[in-house]
């Protein structure tokens, strides 16, 4: 069934190192774009979402586990570049296959609207238009911190 299918996709997350965290996929994600141009570890603790030493501590583990190697870069020596190591892309490529075993079986077992879980009907929203950026700010500026007594 579809949602036993689903099911078994969340399960098997955990074959790739850091999928399980919002900080492990983006690392992963990072490493398997930098796979065809090699690019310096600052790339990522910019393009990252979370702080510098974070980001570090996480590829830290990833080294210890084998699933990324780190070396200083041919043309300039201040620089570091992280690459993912053959087990690494072996585990994502074991996770692909699930993942795409999963969506074959899923498109043949499409679910019905009778098959869905019980959900609330969908309402119709209300949209609202917000005034002018003048008007709010200016109230906003007016506006006095409680005062204690």
């Amino acid at each position: 069934m579809f949602w036993e299918a689903l099911a078994e996709l969340y399960r098997t997350r955990s074959l790739v190192p850091g999928f399980d965290t919002q900080l492990g996929a983006e690392v992963v994600v990072w490493l398997l774009r930098s796979r065809s141009r090699q690019r310096p570890l600052k790339d990522l603790y910019r393009a990252s979402r979370y702080s510098e030493p974070t980001v570090r501590i996480y590829l830290m583990r990833l080294v210890d586990q084998g699933f990324v190697e780190i070396q200083r870069c041919a043309d300039d020596q201040r620089q570091c570049i992280a690459e993912p190591t053959p087990k690494l892309i072996a585990a994502i490529e074991s996770y692909r296959a699930i993942f795409m075993r999963v969506a074959d079986s899923a498109s043949e077992q499409a679910p019905s609207a009778d098959a869905m879980p019980d959900q609330p009907a969908a309402t119709s929203c209300e949209v609202q238009t917000l005034p002018p950026v003048g008007s709010w700010s200016s109230s906003i500026a007016r506006r006095q911190p409680p005062t204690l007594s």
